[in-house]
C-alpha cells in the first residue's frame, strides 16, 4: 500500500468516533485478511502446491470422446460438462482419477504412449497431459482461442492440428515448442480433421 495512502487513512481515523474508527480498522483488517489468503492461495498455485480438486462425485460428466492406449489398459475420457478428463481402467472399468483441464473439453487423442491432448472449446487451449501410474498430470497448456474441436496428430507425434471452430482455420501446433508453427484458412466453423496416410493431405470437416 502507498505510504500516503497510509498516512490518509490515519488522518481519516483521527477524525473519527472512537466506535465509527474501531468499525473502520475491523474493515480494514479484513480486507487485508482477504488480500494474504488470496496470496497464500496464488503462491500454492504457482508452485504446484496441489492441483484443483475435481468435479462432485454426482456431477454430470456427458463424456464426447475418449483415447485408448496401445495396450488397451486404460482410457481417458473427455468430459464436456464437468470441464474434466477421467482416467479409466478397462478390465475392472474403475475410475482411478479425474482432474479439471479446462472449460468444455471437446476433444482428446493419444500422443505416444502415455500422452494425451485435449482441446477445450471455450478458454481456448490445447492441453497436453501425461498418463503416470494411476493418475494423470498437466504436462503444458497451449493457449490457441478460435473455440479449438477437432485434433489430428502426424505420424511422428510432433505436430497437431486443431480445428478453431470460431475462427474458420486450422491451428498447426509444434508440441515440442508449444508453439503455434502456423494457421491454415479453411471453411467456416471446422470442427474434426483426418490426416492422410502420406502426411500430405489435411482433411477438415466444416
Amino acid at each position: 500500500m502507498p505510504h500516503d495512502t497510509v498516512l490518509q487513512l490515519v488522518d481519516v481515523c483521527g477524525s473519527l468516533s472512537p466506535s465509527n474508527r474501531d468499525a473502520l480498522m475491523n474493515a480494514f483488517r479484513r480486507v487485508l485478511s482477504g488480500l494474504c489468503c488470496c496470496l497464500a492461495a496464488a503462491t500454492c498455485s504457482w508452485l504446484g502446491a496441489e492441483r484443483p480438486a475435481g468435479p462432485p462425485a454426482d456431477a454430470d460428466r456427458s463424456p464426447v470422446d475418449l483415447a485408448v492406449n496401445a495396450q488397451a489398459d486404460w482410457l481417458v475420457t473427455a468430459n464436456q460438462t464437468s470441464n474434466s478428463v477421467s482416467l479409466v481402467r478397462i478390465s475392472t472399468g474403475r475410475v482411478l482419477d479425474e482432474m479439471l483441464v479446462g472449460p468444455r473439453p471437446s476433444a482428446i487423442v493419444r500422443r505416444g504412449e502415455s500422452r494425451l491432448l485435449v482441446s477445450c472449446s471455450h478458454d481456448g487451449t490445447l492441453v497436453q497431459l501425461e498418463v503416470a501410474g494411476d493418475r494423470l498430470q498437466v504436462v503444458d497448456k497451449i493457449q490457441l482461442g478460435g473455440e479449438p474441436l477437432g485434433i489430428a496428430l502426424s505420424s511422428d507425434q510432433g505436430t497437431a492440428w486443431v480445428a478453431q471452430h470460431m475462427a474458420s482455420r486450422v491451428a498447426e501446433v509444434d508440441l515440442e515448442s508449444g508453439q503455434v508453427r502456423r494457421h491454415l484458412a479453411v471453411g467456416r466453423w471446422p470442427s474434426f480433421l483426418a490426416v492422410s496416410p502420406d502426411q500430405q493431405r489435411l482433411a477438415v470437416a466444416t
